[in-house]
């Protein structure tokens, strides 16, 4: 049976004493984009390695075949360095372009409903 690389991630990140909104602010991600690794089969290295690195979680545990124990021994918390940072090729990735849009909606949305306070 193959890991299922979200509900891995989710188990670890709800055994952390992080809220979801307090990890998605130090990642510079909205929560939307948490639950949508939550539901996904196979979640990028890159995504994986930046929590780990929030959460100061070793994943080299539950994905050996992505990390070395090595990979998670710098003590300090992943909080927008670049070092930390690889960067993906965004024009490829499929959840950066999901997640601007839904973060477009929720902007659309927000708008909407203050112009219909507005007006009222």
């Amino acid at each position: 049976m193959e890991k299922h690389h979200g509900k891995i991630i989710e188990r670890v990140v709800r055994r952390a004493n992080m809220s979801l909104s307090e990890l998605s602010k130090l990642m510079g991600v909205n929560r939307r984009s948490m639950y949508n690794w939550f539901v996904l089969p196979k979640v990028k290295p890159e995504i994986i390695f930046r929590l780990g690195k929030a959460l100061e979680h070793d994943f080299s545990q539950e994905f050996p075949e992505f990390f070395e124990r090595d990979d998670f021994k710098d003590s300090r918390r992943y909080s927008g360095d670049p070092s930390y940072e690889i960067v993906p090729d965004k024009s490829t990735d499929d959840g950066f372009w999901k997640d601007k849009y839904i973060s477009l909606l929720e902007k659309m949305n927000s708008m909407m409903v203050a112009k219909k306070n507005v007006s009222v």
